[in-house]
């Protein structure tokens, strides 16, 4: 049986993957020049991640992008010492602003940049107005060790608001007008000791606290402790952080004209009862639980469910309108 071979002639092969290389090198230089004519603007600088992803103050680290030697509108700048770039990286800090940080043209891929004092975990951004680029991902900001003879105490805030004051021993840490804002950390560097720890949560320093957490801590010299602090539950509001809270309404009429009283006994287990109150006589009319449907981070509101009923609740959380009077009337119970 005889067999069949091809036999490909090397030159013939070079030229043939010649003539291929040209036909993709004209076609890129025929999208490109459509592109042109079309009249689409040329690509502005992107950023896309850090790396490391985590790093300290001080710290320096790179970030990929892409078209970094252009400025927001596409146009090549000339990346040189002497030459103020057009656009600035940026950090996030503890005020909800943004702090700029230093950093160095290495390539239209990378910049390298040092990590500002202030800088918190939050995403970086490249900005230049009203143009903004921002990393993928949060970078992730560390602190270094304790300086020496002290402890450290890192401060979790995993509420759902900001806290507007941090007291160690009575003594407030957060600087006038500061806050540390919804899933953050702050940094305290105490001597070795024991310290009484109470956050207030609110929205601003302006408008107060809304509530607060204490709670006590040892530091240890060269050692970090960390205090988390917890969300607020329902519970915790509707009993005013005790085993039962009561909101009753105003004196009501019924068709007969005799005044009554209706209550909402709020109990910390996720059980409420619906008390009445006339001539002295107060007895059962309903029963059932309540829970959360919707508290946003730094919201001036919220909503539960009451048994079967939704309710809203504003600030400040002090009363609400709900169905729980006589035959479904809707009445206002304000927290006594």
């Amino acid at each position: 049986m005889s067999k069949s071979f091809t036999v490909l002639h090397p030159m013939k092969t070079f030229s043939r993957r010649l003539f291929l290389t040209l036909v993709t090198l004209l076609a890129v230089t025929v999208g490109q020049q459509a592109s042109a004519q079309m009249g689409l603007p040329p690509p502005p600088p992107q950023i896309t991640s850090a790396s490391p992803a985590t790093g300290a103050p001080g710290a320096v680290i790179t970030i990929n992008g892409r078209n970094l030697n252009r400025d927001r509108l596409g146009n090549v700048w000339a990346t040189t010492p002497t030459v103020t770039p057009p656009y600035v990286i940026q950090f996030r800090t503890s005020t909800g602003q943004f702090v700029n940080a230093t950093f160095t043209y290495v390539s239209p891929a990378q910049l390298r940049v040092t990590v500002p004092a202030a800088a918190i975990t939050g995403r970086i951004r490249l900005s230049q107005s009203p143009y903004v680029s921002s990393t993928l991902t949060d970078f992730v900001v560390t602190a270094p060790p304790p300086p020496a003879g002290k402890g450290r105490l890192n401060i979790v805030n995993g509420s759902q608001y900001n806290l507007v004051s941090i007291k160690v021993n009575n003594v407030e840490q957060l600087q006038a007008g500061f806050i540390l804002p919804v899933r953050q950390t702050g940094t305290l560097d105490l001597n070795p000791g024991s310290y009484n720890v109470q956050v207030s949560l609110g929205i601003t320093p302006n408008e107060g606290a809304m509530f607060f957490f204490t709670q006590r801590f040892t530091i240890t010299r060269g050692r970090t402790s960390t205090y988390n602090v917890p969300r607020v539950t329902l519970r915790q509001l509707m009993t005013n952080f005790r085993t039962s809270g009561d909101w009753a309404s105003d004196i009501l009429f019924d068709a007969n004209l005799t005044p009554y009283l209706r209550t909402v006994r709020m109990l910390n287990n996720g059980n409420y009862q619906i008390r009445e109150t006339r001539s002295g006589r107060t007895t059962v009319v309903e029963s059932s639980t309540y829970a959360e449907t919707s508290w946003p981070d730094n919201s001036r509101s919220l909503s539960f469910r009451l048994g079967q009923r939704q309710v809203n609740l504003f600030l400040p959380f002090a009363s609400f309108i709900s169905t729980v009077g006589r035959n479904g009337q809707s009445i206002v119970v304000t927290r006594q």
